[in-house]
């Protein structure tokens, strides 16, 4: 092997070791994400995860969540793990939408209107996204009603939304669930598949 070939194949390596020490370094230490999406007049689902700073995710099945996987119904929390890239990805979707400095409520829940400028189409029965992030000393809440539709910010808080859903995997744990009551009756739930009333929620 070449001098040269040799060079480049230990600056590639060092380029890349480097840059996973980067992006571990750049969580911060304190990290802390709680996402809850709340019930709805439906089959909406019903679940928390928490998301700490070493990548672990917890998830909970809330309210009356009926497990249909294989088997006897595994005990919450159910645990997963993503990488410091998908950390450092998720923090970079936090800042890009101000988490830090948005309200603390965007939409009404049980009224039937909200504010104009956070809430200009308002529609009942829909869940709420609750979202903590505690980092580097600061924390902050925000609660996201659902049902409410047509301001540039809400979209923006959907698709943060989702984002969580997706680097998170959720859908992992949210397919091996029912919720609503129509799913709790089709399933014709048998003695080892457990409903959860699981009430675990972040600290504030």
């Amino acid at each position: 092997m070449s001098s040269l070939r040799r060079f480049l194949i230990v600056a590639v390596f060092s380029l890349v070791v480097a840059s996973s020490a980067y992006s571990q370094n750049n969580v911060p230490k304190d990290l802390k994400i709680d996402f809850e999406r709340t019930a709805c007049f439906g089959w909406c689902p019903n679940y928390s995860i928490t998301i700490t700073a070493d990548g672990r995710v917890e998830f909970y099945p809330l309210g009356t969540a009926v497990y249909r996987g294989k088997g006897v119904a595994p005990s919450a929390p159910l645990q997963g793990n993503i990488s410091s890239e998908r950390l450092n990805h998720l923090l970079a979707e936090l800042r890009k939408i101000n988490f830090f400095s948005l309200r603390k409520r965007y939409g009404q829940e049980n009224q039937k209107r909200g504010s104009p400028a956070t809430c200009p189409d308002y529609r009942t029965d829909a869940s709420t996204v609750i979202i903590w992030v505690a980092q580097k000393g600061r924390r902050k809440v925000v609660r996201h009603y659902l049902g409410c539709r047509g301001a540039r910010i809400l979209d923006d808080l959907t698709a943060l939304e989702y984002k969580i859903d997706e680097i998170t995997n959720t859908e992992q744990w949210t397919s091996q669930y029912a919720w609503g009551t129509g799913n709790v009756i089709d399933l014709k739930i048998e003695v080892n598949h457990s409903i959860s009333t699981t009430t675990k929620k972040p600290q504030n």
